[in-house]
């Protein structure tokens, strides 16, 4: 497992990478806004149980260890799921985040294929595609839970399998996502910043 210092103003990060396994709903170019603007990038990695246990044991670690440091009482939402002898896990990384000086950063996601070179958004990148994760663990304490999340830095493509159209076609006069109003416009203006807010499953 390789590690990286990523340093920005007032952060410094250890990166690792992850095993490779095939992954779901990457949200790599666009920000996905389902709870919200700006919204977050996101992809979900699926492994075995025996090659995600080291990083299970990790984000336990860090969840337990800010507890502690927060005086917290119990764990938060962690960033995976196990699903028999499978185990999902979630990254996600902020489309701003706000500094400590007060400078409003908009990171974007590298995305490269197997042999390092960029990949662009005019490639859709689908459900099973087979990839390996760049991400960074940071702990985070809310009362009156703490826990850890898994920051996205980066995703390299193994094995592509594109997005595939559903063949529907446009239907005049049907339903318009443009014709709803958001059920509660402060929800909808809500600046969604902490992953702890909003969950991972």
């Amino acid at each position: 497992m390789s590690n990286i210092l990523l340093t920005y103003t007032n952060m410094v990060k250890m990166t690792q990478v992850t095993p490779q396994g095939p992954c779901e709903w990457p949200h790599l170019f666009r920000p996905d806004t389902k709870f919200g603007t700006p919204g977050n990038y996101n992809i979900t990695l699926l492994l075995p149980k025996k090659d995600a246990e080291p990083l299970m044991q990790e984000i336990d670690a860090v969840a337990d260890r800010d507890a502690m440091v927060n005086d917290k009482k119990q764990r938060g939402n962690l960033p995976y799921k196990v699903e028999g002898d499978t185990v999902r896990i979630r990254f996600k990384q902020n489309a701003e985040i706000k500094m400590k000086n007060g400078e409003v950063r908009k990171p974007t996601i590298n995305v490269v294929d197997a042999t390092l070179q960029p990949i662009d958004s005019s490639v859709s990148i689908g459900n099973g595609s087979i990839v390996k994760v760049s991400y960074a663990t940071r702990g985070w304490g809310k009362a009156p839970s703490a826990g850890c999340s898994l920051d996205l830095i980066a995703v390299q493509v193994l094995e592509l399998k594109e997005y595939q159209n559903t063949g529907f076609e446009a239907v005049e006069g049907g339903f318009t996502v443009d014709s709803v109003k958001p059920a509660d416009e402060e929800i909808a203006e809500k600046e969604v910043t902490k992953e702890e807010e909003e969950g991972d499953f």
